[in-house]
């Protein structure tokens, strides 16, 4: 059976901390389930290490990094991941959008992913209410 690939995006703001826990916990769910994925970091003008910590982690994960070099906001930012990922993805690929401060569970994917491979349903939106 052919699993899709998830692209997981995560527009960035100085979060160097959080970048190295919450890396390794989106890699372990996604291998444990199998699915090929690449993990994309936006790194909307960081003012810390953000960029190098996001460098730093792509040599040991499969994880791309875009950069804008000031602040241009959560709007743009997403946006810029959605056309990368639209860039990359095949029809039956899946886009997963969570926050970059380790906020989002990413053991959740997994219940996402289950839902969306039901016929019935093109799109699953969480909360974490």
């Amino acid at each position: 059976m052919h699993l899709p690939k998830v692209f997981v995006l995560l527009p960035a703001f100085n979060e160097e901390a959080a970048l190295p826990i919450l890396i390794p916990k989106f890699a372990a769910v996604l291998t444990r389930l199998g699915n090929p994925f690449l993990i994309i970091v936006g790194d909307d003008g960081s003012s810390d290490g953000t960029g190098a910590v996001a460098a730093a982690l792509a040599r040991d994960y499969p994880l791309e990094v875009l950069t804008h070099r000031v602040n241009r906001g959560l709007g743009e930012t997403a946006r810029d991941l959605f056309e990368r990922a639209a860039e990359l993805a095949a029809p039956t690929d899946i886009i997963v959008r969570m926050d970059c401060d380790d906020t989002h569970d990413p053991t959740v994917v997994e219940a996402m992913l289950a839902r969306l491979a039901r016929d019935d349903v093109d799109v699953v939106i969480g909360s974490r209410f």
